[in-house]
Protein backbone atom coordinates (compact mmCIF):
# COMPACT_ATOMS: atom_id res chain seq x y z
CA UNK A 1 0.00 0.00 0.00
CA UNK A 2 0.98 3.00 -0.87
CA UNK A 3 2.02 5.70 1.98
CA UNK A 4 1.04 9.29 1.97
CA UNK A 5 2.72 12.36 3.14
CA UNK A 6 1.91 13.99 5.60
CA UNK A 7 -0.21 17.24 5.54
CA UNK A 8 1.69 20.40 5.97
CA UNK A 9 0.41 23.49 7.62
CA UNK A 10 1.91 26.94 7.66
CA UNK A 11 3.23 26.61 4.03
CA UNK A 12 6.81 24.79 5.87
CA UNK A 13 7.59 21.02 6.16
CA UNK A 14 6.63 19.81 9.73
CA UNK A 15 10.21 19.26 10.35
CA UNK A 16 11.35 22.29 12.78
CA UNK A 17 15.12 22.05 11.50
CA UNK A 18 13.81 22.86 8.15
CA UNK A 19 11.62 25.48 9.00
CA UNK A 20 14.53 27.58 11.02
CA UNK A 21 16.29 27.15 7.59
CA UNK A 22 13.62 28.95 5.65
CA UNK A 23 13.14 31.29 8.44
CA UNK A 24 17.08 31.91 9.03
CA UNK A 25 17.38 32.22 4.87
CA UNK A 26 14.13 34.91 4.67
CA UNK A 27 16.08 36.67 7.81
CA UNK A 28 19.46 36.90 5.54
CA UNK A 29 17.65 38.08 2.55
CA UNK A 30 15.55 40.82 4.63
CA UNK A 31 18.87 42.03 6.31
CA UNK A 32 20.82 41.78 3.04
CA UNK A 33 18.70 44.02 1.31
CA UNK A 34 18.25 46.74 4.58
CA UNK A 35 14.41 46.14 4.30
CA UNK A 36 12.29 47.51 7.66
CA UNK A 37 9.66 46.06 9.51
CA UNK A 38 7.12 47.48 7.31
CA UNK A 39 8.95 46.65 3.90
CA UNK A 40 9.09 43.04 5.04
CA UNK A 41 5.54 43.11 5.81
CA UNK A 42 4.65 44.66 2.69
CA UNK A 43 6.42 42.11 0.48
CA UNK A 44 5.24 39.31 2.21
CA UNK A 45 1.51 40.75 1.66
CA UNK A 46 2.27 40.64 -1.99
CA UNK A 47 4.08 37.08 -2.22
CA UNK A 48 1.04 35.56 -0.87
CA UNK A 49 -1.59 37.15 -2.87
CA UNK A 50 0.64 36.16 -6.01
CA UNK A 51 0.89 32.60 -4.84
CA UNK A 52 -2.66 32.24 -3.93
CA UNK A 53 -1.70 31.16 -0.29
CA UNK A 54 -4.50 31.55 2.37
CA UNK A 55 -4.10 31.91 6.13
CA UNK A 56 -5.72 28.25 8.19
CA UNK A 57 -9.03 28.85 9.74
CA UNK A 58 -8.49 30.07 13.25
CA UNK A 59 -8.99 27.41 15.62
CA UNK A 60 -11.31 28.74 18.30
CA UNK A 61 -10.78 25.79 20.61
CA UNK A 62 -8.97 26.04 23.88
CA UNK A 63 -5.67 23.46 23.98
CA UNK A 64 -6.79 20.44 26.61
CA UNK A 65 -4.12 20.54 29.19
CA UNK A 66 -5.60 18.20 32.00
CA UNK A 67 -7.68 14.93 30.90
CA UNK A 68 -11.06 14.38 32.28
CA UNK A 69 -9.97 12.20 35.39
CA UNK A 70 -7.08 14.99 36.36
CA UNK A 71 -9.50 17.59 35.94
CA UNK A 72 -12.69 16.10 38.37
CA UNK A 73 -9.90 15.05 40.96
CA UNK A 74 -8.70 19.18 40.39
CA UNK A 75 -12.40 19.83 41.00
CA UNK A 76 -12.76 17.99 44.05
CA UNK A 77 -10.05 19.16 45.59
CA UNK A 78 -10.92 23.19 45.03
CA UNK A 79 -14.29 22.27 46.66
CA UNK A 80 -12.89 20.36 49.80
CA UNK A 81 -10.86 23.52 50.40
CA UNK A 82 -13.98 25.27 51.25
CA UNK A 83 -13.13 28.71 49.20
CA UNK A 84 -16.12 29.89 47.22
CA UNK A 85 -14.35 32.50 44.99
CA UNK A 86 -12.13 30.04 44.18
CA UNK A 87 -14.70 27.29 43.46
CA UNK A 88 -16.76 29.95 41.34
CA UNK A 89 -13.76 31.00 39.39
CA UNK A 90 -12.73 27.31 38.33
CA UNK A 91 -16.64 27.42 37.40
CA UNK A 92 -16.65 29.94 35.26
CA UNK A 93 -13.54 28.78 33.66
CA UNK A 94 -14.85 25.53 33.10
CA UNK A 95 -18.07 28.07 31.29
CA UNK A 96 -16.02 29.88 29.23
CA UNK A 97 -14.27 26.93 27.37
CA UNK A 98 -17.48 25.49 27.04
CA UNK A 99 -18.35 28.88 25.30
CA UNK A 100 -15.29 29.19 23.29
CA UNK A 101 -15.47 25.64 22.01
CA UNK A 102 -18.89 25.67 20.51
CA UNK A 103 -18.89 29.41 18.90
CA UNK A 104 -18.06 29.40 15.65
CA UNK A 105 -17.23 32.13 12.97
CA UNK A 106 -21.13 33.11 12.45
CA UNK A 107 -21.52 33.37 16.41
CA UNK A 108 -18.50 35.49 16.68
CA UNK A 109 -19.23 38.00 14.07
CA UNK A 110 -22.82 37.84 15.72
CA UNK A 111 -21.50 39.04 18.78
CA UNK A 112 -19.13 41.55 17.45
CA UNK A 113 -22.17 43.28 15.25
CA UNK A 114 -24.57 43.36 18.55
CA UNK A 115 -22.07 44.94 21.04
CA UNK A 116 -20.30 47.42 18.31
CA UNK A 117 -22.97 49.51 18.62
CA UNK A 118 -21.89 51.97 21.96
CA UNK A 119 -18.75 51.85 19.79
CA UNK A 120 -20.10 53.17 16.75
CA UNK A 121 -21.74 56.15 18.54
CA UNK A 122 -18.96 57.35 20.12
CA UNK A 123 -16.02 56.34 16.95
CA UNK A 124 -18.22 57.49 14.19
CA UNK A 125 -17.98 61.42 15.00
CA UNK A 126 -13.98 61.16 15.62
CA UNK A 127 -13.97 59.26 11.68
CA UNK A 128 -15.68 61.68 10.14
CA UNK A 129 -13.60 64.80 11.62
CA UNK A 130 -10.42 63.17 11.43
CA UNK A 131 -8.25 63.82 7.75
CA UNK A 132 -6.08 60.79 7.01
CA UNK A 133 -2.87 59.70 5.19
CA UNK A 134 -2.24 56.91 3.54
CA UNK A 135 0.67 54.52 2.40
CA UNK A 136 -0.13 52.72 -0.95
CA UNK A 137 -0.64 49.34 1.23
CA UNK A 138 -3.97 51.31 2.77
CA UNK A 139 -5.23 52.00 -0.55
CA UNK A 140 -8.18 49.66 0.07
CA UNK A 141 -8.74 51.16 3.59
CA UNK A 142 -8.52 55.24 2.96
CA UNK A 143 -11.30 54.37 -0.39
CA UNK A 144 -13.65 52.75 2.40
CA UNK A 145 -12.80 55.71 5.06
CA UNK A 146 -13.43 58.03 2.01
CA UNK A 147 -17.08 56.29 1.38
CA UNK A 148 -17.97 56.75 5.12
CA UNK A 149 -17.52 60.19 5.34
CA UNK A 150 -19.02 60.73 1.88
CA UNK A 151 -22.17 58.90 3.28
CA UNK A 152 -22.11 60.89 6.64
CA UNK A 153 -21.65 57.35 8.25
CA UNK A 154 -24.93 55.57 6.34
CA UNK A 155 -23.76 52.43 5.06
CA UNK A 156 -25.17 50.36 2.40
CA UNK A 157 -24.71 47.68 0.55
CA UNK A 158 -22.30 49.82 -1.92
CA UNK A 159 -19.56 50.29 0.77
CA UNK A 160 -16.19 49.26 -0.43
CA UNK A 161 -15.11 45.82 0.91
CA UNK A 162 -11.65 45.53 -0.34
CA UNK A 163 -9.63 45.75 2.53
CA UNK A 164 -11.85 42.77 3.93
CA UNK A 165 -10.58 39.43 4.06
CA UNK A 166 -12.39 36.66 2.25
CA UNK A 167 -14.25 34.94 5.33
CA UNK A 168 -15.12 38.65 6.29
CA UNK A 169 -16.97 39.53 3.08
CA UNK A 170 -19.06 36.76 3.51
CA UNK A 171 -19.83 37.31 6.77
CA UNK A 172 -20.90 41.10 6.05
CA UNK A 173 -22.91 40.42 2.74
CA UNK A 174 -24.69 37.61 4.14
CA UNK A 175 -26.16 36.48 0.87
CA UNK A 176 -28.60 39.39 -0.61
CA UNK A 177 -28.64 41.19 3.48
CA UNK A 178 -25.51 43.71 4.03
CA UNK A 179 -24.71 44.11 7.58
CA UNK A 180 -24.21 47.54 8.70
CA UNK A 181 -23.03 47.27 12.22
CA UNK A 182 -20.67 44.35 11.21
CA UNK A 183 -19.06 46.59 8.97
CA UNK A 184 -18.47 49.49 10.58
CA UNK A 185 -16.92 47.47 13.47
CA UNK A 186 -14.92 45.83 11.14
CA UNK A 187 -13.88 49.35 9.66
CA UNK A 188 -12.98 50.49 12.83
CA UNK A 189 -10.38 47.46 13.85
CA UNK A 190 -8.90 47.95 10.54
CA UNK A 191 -8.41 51.95 10.90
CA UNK A 192 -6.89 51.19 14.66
CA UNK A 193 -4.67 49.10 13.57
CA UNK A 194 -3.60 51.01 10.19
CA UNK A 195 -2.97 54.00 12.84
CA UNK A 196 -0.74 51.85 15.21
CA UNK A 197 1.44 50.55 12.25
CA UNK A 198 2.03 53.19 10.43
CA UNK A 199 0.03 52.57 7.24
CA UNK A 200 -2.31 54.98 7.88
CA UNK A 201 -1.21 59.08 9.14
CA UNK A 202 -2.83 61.82 10.54
CA UNK A 203 -2.79 65.19 8.52
CA UNK A 204 -3.36 67.47 11.39
CA UNK A 205 -1.17 65.57 14.12
CA UNK A 206 2.32 65.65 15.43
CA UNK A 207 3.03 61.75 16.35
CA UNK A 208 1.12 60.40 13.52
CA UNK A 209 1.93 62.09 10.46
CA UNK A 210 4.00 60.57 7.76
CA UNK A 211 7.95 60.29 7.25
CA UNK A 212 8.04 62.21 4.34
CA UNK A 213 5.47 65.17 6.40
CA UNK A 214 8.46 65.92 9.11
CA UNK A 215 10.91 66.19 6.29
CA UNK A 216 11.71 69.97 4.53
CA UNK A 217 9.85 70.36 1.28
CA UNK A 218 11.71 69.63 -1.54
CA UNK A 219 10.90 72.92 -3.61
CA UNK A 220 12.35 74.50 -0.63
CA UNK A 221 15.63 72.13 -0.20
CA UNK A 222 16.63 72.88 -3.64
CA UNK A 223 16.00 76.53 -3.16
CA UNK A 224 17.35 77.47 0.50
CA UNK A 225 19.96 74.30 0.67
CA UNK A 226 22.86 76.54 1.22
CA UNK A 227 21.52 78.27 3.81
CA UNK A 228 19.83 75.62 5.69
CA UNK A 229 23.04 73.47 5.85
CA UNK A 230 24.94 76.51 7.07
CA UNK A 231 21.93 77.02 9.94
CA UNK A 232 21.93 73.20 11.14
CA UNK A 233 25.74 73.81 11.13
CA UNK A 234 26.25 70.54 8.73
CA UNK A 235 28.94 72.40 5.93
CA UNK A 236 31.83 69.92 6.70
CA UNK A 237 29.32 67.04 5.75
CA UNK A 238 28.57 68.84 1.77
CA UNK A 239 31.22 66.97 -0.03
CA UNK A 240 30.32 63.30 0.64
CA UNK A 241 33.85 62.00 -1.09
CA UNK A 242 35.74 63.62 1.46
CA UNK A 243 33.61 63.17 4.07
CA UNK A 244 33.91 58.93 3.15
CA UNK A 245 37.73 59.39 2.81
CA UNK A 246 38.06 60.68 6.33
CA UNK A 247 35.57 58.39 7.73
CA UNK A 248 37.32 55.60 5.66
CA UNK A 249 40.72 56.55 7.02
CA UNK A 250 39.97 56.73 10.40
CA UNK A 251 37.72 53.30 10.63
CA UNK A 252 41.18 51.91 9.33
CA UNK A 253 43.50 53.31 11.40
CA UNK A 254 41.75 52.30 14.55
CA UNK A 255 41.70 48.91 13.17
CA UNK A 256 44.89 48.49 13.42
CA UNK A 257 45.55 50.18 16.75
CA UNK A 258 43.21 47.52 17.85
CA UNK A 259 44.50 44.47 16.53
CA UNK A 260 47.72 45.66 17.78
CA UNK A 261 46.68 46.04 21.29
CA UNK A 262 45.33 42.87 20.93
CA UNK A 263 48.81 41.15 19.33
CA UNK A 264 50.90 42.66 21.87
CA UNK A 265 48.48 41.55 25.24
CA UNK A 266 48.06 45.15 26.37
CA UNK A 267 44.06 44.51 26.91
CA UNK A 268 44.30 41.76 29.61
CA UNK A 269 40.32 42.06 29.42
CA UNK A 270 39.50 40.48 26.63
CA UNK A 271 39.85 35.85 26.74
CA UNK A 272 40.60 33.76 23.72
CA UNK A 273 38.66 30.56 23.75
CA UNK A 274 37.95 28.16 20.79
CA UNK A 275 35.04 29.28 19.73
CA UNK A 276 35.11 32.88 20.54
CA UNK A 277 36.20 35.26 23.17
CA UNK A 278 34.80 36.57 26.68
CA UNK A 279 35.40 40.20 27.77
CA UNK A 280 35.43 40.86 31.46
CA UNK A 281 34.35 44.14 33.09
CA UNK A 282 37.47 45.80 34.97
CA UNK A 283 37.31 46.54 38.67
CA UNK A 284 36.31 49.57 40.20
CA UNK A 285 38.92 51.25 42.16
CA UNK A 286 38.67 51.41 45.87
CA UNK A 287 38.02 55.02 47.13
CA UNK A 288 40.53 55.95 49.74
CA UNK A 289 38.31 59.29 50.61
CA UNK A 290 36.75 59.48 53.91
CA UNK A 291 33.02 59.35 54.51
CA UNK A 292 30.94 62.76 53.93
CA UNK A 293 28.79 61.76 57.41
CA UNK A 294 30.18 64.08 59.49
CA UNK A 295 29.16 66.91 56.53
CA UNK A 296 25.25 65.79 57.16
CA UNK A 297 23.00 66.81 59.60
CA UNK A 298 23.18 64.41 62.96
CA UNK A 299 19.52 63.14 62.31
CA UNK A 300 18.81 60.91 59.36
CA UNK A 301 16.23 62.27 57.71
CA UNK A 302 15.47 66.03 55.89
CA UNK A 303 12.25 67.19 55.74
CA UNK A 304 11.29 67.48 51.55
CA UNK A 305 9.83 70.99 52.36
CA UNK A 306 13.11 71.75 53.92
CA UNK A 307 15.58 70.87 50.84
CA UNK A 308 12.47 72.24 48.04
CA UNK A 309 12.52 75.72 49.97
CA UNK A 310 16.11 75.55 50.34
CA UNK A 311 16.79 74.97 46.96
CA UNK A 312 13.77 78.23 45.64
CA UNK A 313 15.92 79.81 48.09
CA UNK A 314 19.26 79.71 45.94
CA UNK A 315 17.73 79.01 42.39
CA UNK A 316 14.49 80.70 42.37
CA UNK A 317 13.16 78.19 39.96
CA UNK A 318 9.73 78.80 41.83
CA UNK A 319 10.00 82.43 39.25
CA UNK A 320 9.39 80.27 36.03
CA UNK A 321 5.82 78.79 36.72
CA UNK A 322 3.61 81.55 35.33
CA UNK A 323 0.48 81.86 34.82
CA UNK A 324 -1.35 80.16 31.51
CA UNK A 325 -2.44 83.91 30.67
CA UNK A 326 -0.73 86.94 30.39
CA UNK A 327 -3.08 89.40 29.05
CA UNK A 328 -4.19 90.11 32.89
CA UNK A 329 -2.59 90.29 36.45
CA UNK A 330 -2.81 87.21 37.77
CA UNK A 331 -1.80 87.13 42.01
CA UNK A 332 0.75 84.25 42.28
CA UNK A 333 -0.08 81.25 44.40
CA UNK A 334 1.75 80.90 47.88
CA UNK A 335 4.79 79.33 48.10
CA UNK A 336 3.40 76.40 50.78
CA UNK A 337 0.50 75.97 47.91
CA UNK A 338 3.51 75.21 44.74
CA UNK A 339 5.07 73.07 47.14
CA UNK A 340 2.21 71.45 47.98
CA UNK A 341 1.17 70.59 44.31
CA UNK A 342 5.17 69.09 43.71
CA UNK A 343 5.00 66.84 46.44
CA UNK A 344 1.18 65.65 45.68
CA UNK A 345 2.27 65.18 42.36
CA UNK A 346 5.89 64.25 42.26
CA UNK A 347 5.59 61.82 45.22
CA UNK A 348 2.10 60.17 43.69
CA UNK A 349 -0.20 60.92 46.46
CA UNK A 350 -2.58 62.64 44.74
CA UNK A 351 -4.03 66.35 44.61
CA UNK A 352 -6.88 65.99 46.94
CA UNK A 353 -5.05 63.51 49.19
CA UNK A 354 -2.15 66.34 49.29
CA UNK A 355 -4.90 68.79 50.48
CA UNK A 356 -6.29 67.13 52.92
CA UNK A 357 -3.19 66.88 54.84
CA UNK A 358 -2.08 69.75 53.99
CA UNK A 359 -3.78 72.41 56.70
CA UNK A 360 -4.99 75.30 55.85
CA UNK A 361 -4.77 74.87 52.38
CA UNK A 362 -7.80 74.25 50.49
CA UNK A 363 -8.19 71.71 47.31
CA UNK A 364 -9.47 74.62 45.34
CA UNK A 365 -6.47 76.48 45.57
CA UNK A 366 -4.65 73.66 45.59
CA UNK A 367 -6.02 72.08 41.79
CA UNK A 368 -5.90 75.84 40.68
CA UNK A 369 -2.49 76.25 41.14
CA UNK A 370 -1.72 73.02 39.49
CA UNK A 371 -3.63 73.52 36.78
CA UNK A 372 -2.59 77.07 35.54
CA UNK A 373 0.74 76.85 36.82
CA UNK A 374 2.05 73.50 36.36
CA UNK A 375 2.32 73.02 32.75
CA UNK A 376 5.07 71.69 31.00
CA UNK A 377 7.29 74.49 29.63
CA UNK A 378 6.74 76.14 33.29
CA UNK A 379 8.48 72.85 35.22
CA UNK A 380 11.23 72.56 31.91
CA UNK A 381 11.73 76.04 32.57
CA UNK A 382 11.90 75.37 36.19
CA UNK A 383 14.54 72.57 36.51
CA UNK A 384 16.46 74.13 33.89
CA UNK A 385 16.71 76.78 36.66
CA UNK A 386 17.81 74.21 39.28
CA UNK A 387 20.30 72.66 36.27
CA UNK A 388 22.00 76.09 35.87
CA UNK A 389 22.51 76.60 39.75
CA UNK A 390 24.26 72.92 40.35
CA UNK A 391 26.31 73.98 37.12
CA UNK A 392 28.57 76.83 38.81
CA UNK A 393 28.88 74.25 41.97
CA UNK A 394 32.34 73.18 42.44
CA UNK A 395 31.30 69.97 44.74
CA UNK A 396 29.46 67.92 41.52
CA UNK A 397 31.88 69.10 38.83
CA UNK A 398 34.48 66.98 41.29
CA UNK A 399 32.60 64.05 39.72
CA UNK A 400 33.61 64.46 36.11
CA UNK A 401 36.15 62.46 34.79
CA UNK A 402 37.32 65.37 32.17
CA UNK A 403 37.21 68.76 32.60
CA UNK A 404 36.81 69.21 28.83
CA UNK A 405 34.66 67.00 27.84
CA UNK A 406 30.73 66.10 30.08
CA UNK A 407 29.83 61.77 29.44
CA UNK A 408 26.02 61.50 29.79
CA UNK A 409 23.69 58.66 29.84
CA UNK A 410 19.99 57.79 29.56
CA UNK A 411 18.07 54.83 30.39
CA UNK A 412 14.64 53.54 30.98
CA UNK A 413 12.67 51.87 33.83
CA UNK A 414 9.34 50.25 33.30
CA UNK A 415 6.17 51.44 35.49
CA UNK A 416 2.71 49.89 35.20
CA UNK A 417 -0.31 51.92 35.07
CA UNK A 418 -3.74 50.81 36.26
CA UNK A 419 -6.10 54.15 34.49
CA UNK A 420 -6.39 54.96 31.34
CA UNK A 421 -3.78 56.01 29.51
CA UNK A 422 -2.86 57.04 26.21
CA UNK A 423 1.05 56.43 26.21
CA UNK A 424 0.11 52.97 27.94
CA UNK A 425 0.40 49.71 26.39
CA UNK A 426 0.42 45.69 27.14
CA UNK A 427 3.72 43.66 27.74
CA UNK A 428 3.28 40.45 28.82
CA UNK A 429 7.27 40.95 30.23
CA UNK A 430 7.14 43.54 32.41
CA UNK A 431 3.60 43.57 33.69
CA UNK A 432 2.12 40.16 32.69
CA UNK A 433 -1.78 41.25 31.48
CA UNK A 434 -1.54 44.49 32.76
CA UNK A 435 -0.43 47.87 30.78
CA UNK A 436 2.10 50.07 32.10
CA UNK A 437 4.70 53.11 30.37
CA UNK A 438 8.54 53.90 29.72
CA UNK A 439 9.98 56.59 31.93
CA UNK A 440 13.35 57.13 29.88
CA UNK A 441 15.89 59.99 31.96
CA UNK A 442 18.81 61.26 31.06
CA UNK A 443 21.94 62.21 33.21
CA UNK A 444 25.26 63.11 33.16
CA UNK A 445 28.05 61.85 34.94
CA UNK A 446 27.50 64.38 38.12
CA UNK A 447 24.56 62.59 38.51
CA UNK A 448 22.42 66.27 37.13
CA UNK A 449 19.03 64.69 35.83
CA UNK A 450 18.36 66.88 32.89
CA UNK A 451 15.39 65.38 31.04
CA UNK A 452 12.98 62.73 31.00
CA UNK A 453 10.09 62.13 29.18
CA UNK A 454 7.39 58.83 29.44
CA UNK A 455 6.35 56.85 26.20
CA UNK A 456 4.54 53.56 25.60
CA UNK A 457 6.24 50.82 26.96
CA UNK A 458 6.34 48.58 23.55
CA UNK A 459 8.41 51.66 21.83
CA UNK A 460 12.25 50.95 21.52
CA UNK A 461 14.38 53.41 23.53
CA UNK A 462 16.52 54.23 20.94
CA UNK A 463 13.81 56.77 18.77
CA UNK A 464 13.71 59.15 21.66
CA UNK A 465 17.79 59.45 22.33
CA UNK A 466 18.44 62.08 19.58
CA UNK A 467 15.51 64.00 21.21
CA UNK A 468 16.83 64.10 24.84
CA UNK A 469 20.57 64.93 23.45
CA UNK A 470 18.85 68.25 21.19
CA UNK A 471 16.12 69.02 24.07
CA UNK A 472 18.27 70.65 26.88
CA UNK A 473 20.69 73.93 26.18
CA UNK A 474 21.72 73.84 30.09
CA UNK A 475 24.11 70.45 29.74
CA UNK A 476 25.81 70.36 26.79
CA UNK A 477 26.80 66.41 26.09
CA UNK A 478 30.03 65.23 24.38
CA UNK A 479 29.71 61.90 24.80
CA UNK A 480 26.79 60.00 25.45
CA UNK A 481 26.10 56.07 26.58
CA UNK A 482 22.60 53.81 26.43
CA UNK A 483 22.19 50.04 26.72
CA UNK A 484 21.28 47.96 23.87
CA UNK A 485 17.68 49.23 23.73
CA UNK A 486 18.63 52.59 23.26
CA UNK A 487 21.22 51.76 20.70
CA UNK A 488 20.46 51.54 16.97
CA UNK A 489 22.74 52.16 13.61
CA UNK A 490 20.97 55.15 13.01
CA UNK A 491 21.66 56.60 15.96
CA UNK A 492 25.87 56.38 15.56
CA UNK A 493 25.13 58.42 12.51
CA UNK A 494 22.59 61.21 13.75
CA UNK A 495 24.70 61.75 16.76
CA UNK A 496 28.01 61.97 14.45
CA UNK A 497 26.01 64.66 12.23
CA UNK A 498 25.34 66.48 15.46
CA UNK A 499 28.94 66.49 17.03
CA UNK A 500 27.94 64.14 19.70
CA UNK A 501 29.93 60.93 20.62
CA UNK A 502 27.51 57.86 20.80
CA UNK A 503 29.30 55.16 22.96
CA UNK A 504 26.35 52.44 23.81
CA UNK A 505 26.99 49.13 26.41
CA UNK A 506 26.25 46.09 25.32
CA UNK A 507 25.84 43.20 26.88
CA UNK A 508 26.90 40.68 24.87
CA UNK A 509 29.40 41.91 22.39
CA UNK A 510 29.90 38.95 20.51
CA UNK A 511 26.54 39.09 18.43
CA UNK A 512 26.44 42.49 17.32
CA UNK A 513 27.02 43.37 13.92
CA UNK A 514 30.56 44.87 12.45
CA UNK A 515 31.48 47.46 9.58
CA UNK A 516 34.01 48.52 7.20
CA UNK A 517 34.19 50.17 4.61
CA UNK A 518 34.71 48.17 1.04
CA UNK A 519 37.46 50.49 -0.18
CA UNK A 520 39.96 49.76 2.26
CA UNK A 521 42.23 46.81 2.05
CA UNK A 522 41.56 44.12 4.56
CA UNK A 523 44.99 43.45 6.58
CA UNK A 524 44.83 40.39 8.96
CA UNK A 525 47.39 40.07 11.61
CA UNK A 526 47.47 36.66 13.13
CA UNK A 527 47.15 36.08 16.46
CA UNK A 528 48.90 32.61 16.59
CA UNK A 529 48.08 28.77 15.88
CA UNK A 530 45.38 28.85 17.76
CA UNK A 531 43.15 32.22 16.78
CA UNK A 532 43.98 32.67 12.61
CA UNK A 533 42.01 35.18 11.89
CA UNK A 534 41.62 38.06 14.60
CA UNK A 535 38.09 40.39 13.80
CA UNK A 536 38.71 43.66 15.14
CA UNK A 537 35.91 44.81 17.45
CA UNK A 538 35.49 48.03 19.25
CA UNK A 539 33.83 47.51 22.88
CA UNK A 540 31.79 50.15 24.30
CA UNK A 541 33.08 52.18 26.98
CA UNK A 542 33.27 50.53 30.71
CA UNK A 543 32.61 52.35 33.90
CA UNK A 544 36.09 53.76 34.38
CA UNK A 545 35.47 55.82 31.29
CA UNK A 546 38.29 54.42 28.58
CA UNK A 547 37.18 52.39 25.22
CA UNK A 548 38.44 49.36 24.86
CA UNK A 549 39.01 47.41 21.80
CA UNK A 550 39.25 43.53 21.06
CA UNK A 551 39.54 41.30 18.26
CA UNK A 552 37.31 38.03 18.00
CA UNK A 553 39.15 34.86 16.66
CA UNK A 554 37.22 32.99 13.33
CA UNK A 555 38.52 29.37 12.83
CA UNK A 556 36.36 28.54 10.05
CA UNK A 557 36.07 30.62 6.21
CA UNK A 558 32.78 32.46 7.21
CA UNK A 559 32.68 35.55 5.86
CA UNK A 560 33.52 38.34 7.98
CA UNK A 561 30.81 40.76 9.34
CA UNK A 562 31.72 44.59 9.09
CA UNK A 563 32.04 46.75 12.49
CA UNK A 564 29.58 48.27 15.03
CA UNK A 565 31.40 51.02 16.14
CA UNK A 566 34.52 53.01 15.95
CA UNK A 567 36.70 55.55 16.65
CA UNK A 568 37.69 58.38 14.62
CA UNK A 569 40.24 60.04 17.65
CA UNK A 570 43.92 59.62 18.22
CA UNK A 571 44.01 57.22 20.81
CA UNK A 572 46.31 56.67 23.73
CA UNK A 573 46.55 54.47 26.28
CA UNK A 574 46.11 54.72 30.25
CA UNK A 575 47.54 52.92 32.74
CA UNK A 576 45.45 49.42 31.54
CA UNK A 577 47.35 49.37 28.14
CA UNK A 578 43.89 49.52 26.91
CA UNK A 579 42.74 52.03 24.55
CA UNK A 580 41.41 55.60 26.01
CA UNK A 581 40.10 57.89 23.53
CA UNK A 582 41.02 61.26 24.25
CA UNK A 583 39.77 64.65 22.63
CA UNK A 584 42.51 66.31 20.21
CA UNK A 585 42.45 69.04 17.91
CA UNK A 586 42.92 67.41 14.84
CA UNK A 587 40.13 66.56 12.64
CA UNK A 588 38.97 63.61 14.40
CA UNK A 589 38.01 65.31 17.67
CA UNK A 590 35.28 63.11 18.12
CA UNK A 591 34.45 59.40 18.22
CA UNK A 592 33.22 58.61 14.59
CA UNK A 593 30.46 56.73 14.75
CA UNK A 594 28.94 56.16 11.57
CA UNK A 595 26.97 54.00 9.02
CA UNK A 596 28.01 54.61 5.55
Amino acid sequence: MQKTSPKRHHFVSSNEKAKSKIIARLVQIARKDRLSYGDFLYICQQARRKLGLRRPKRERKLPQLLGEADLKRFFRVIQDCGDVGHEIMLKFLFFKEALVNELDDDEYYAILAAKSIRIQNRISPILKALTFLGEPSAHELYTAIDYFKSKDGIIDKGAPVGFLSSDERKAVTDGTKFRVSLYKALLFLYVQGAIKSGTLNLRHSYKYRPLDEYLIDRDRWHRDKAALIERAQLQAFVDPHRVHAELDEALSYQYGITNANIREGKNPYIKFKNTGFSLSTPTQEASEAEPLQNFFPERHYVPLLEVLATVNRYSRWMDELQHWQQRHHHDRPSEQTVYAGVIGIGCTIGIRKMAKISHPISESALEHTVNWYFSLDNLIAANDRVLQFMDRLELPNLMRRSADRLHTSSDGQKFEVRADSLNANYSYKYFGKGQGVSAYTFRDERDLLWYSLVFSSADRESAYVIDGLMHNDVVQSDIHSTDAFGYSEAIFATSHLLGFSYAPRFKNLKRQRLYIFKTVKRTIVPLGASNPRPIAIPIASCSTGTTFYASSPRSNSRRRQPPISFGGSTPTRNSTGCIKLSKPSDKYSRVISSCV
